[in-house]
């Protein structure tokens, strides 16, 4: 058995650092979101006239570039109709955005990237 004569630095420097660790990670998270809000600010700004959700939309690909979107996983993300996913997707690929490609019977958008 260990005698440490109840000296509590060893518990006190470990949970120091856990709570340095934590205060680490937070204020890196903070720092990627802050990009990200970053981004989609130049995105709106440099828009071509894009609303917030069709930014949002390319946030969200600039985030998964290589995760294809369809309209239906527009449609239940942001909570439109059939028709405002597919408008909003068909716009973003007209400003050269994303491609199209047919996969069956639905439209599957690639990201093809931001403009430069």
């Amino acid at each position: 058995m260990i005698d440490n004569d109840n000296d509590l630095t060893y518990f006190i420097r470990y949970n120091l650092t856990a709570v340095q660790t934590a205060i680490d990670n937070v204020q890196r998270y903070i720092r990627k979101k802050q990009q990200e809000s970053r981004q989609a600010l130049t995105i709106l700004q440099d828009s071509d006239g894009l609303n917030l959700r069709q930014a949002a939309i390319i946030k969200s690909l600039v985030k998964n570039p290589d995760k294809p979107i369809t309209i239906k996983e527009m449609r239940e993300t942001y909570q439109v109709a059939y028709a405002t996913a597919r408008q909003d997707l068909f716009f973003l690929e007209q400003l050269g955005y994303l491609s199209r490609k047919k996969a069956g019977k639905e439209y599957i958008f690639i990201f093809r990237g931001l403009k430069k």
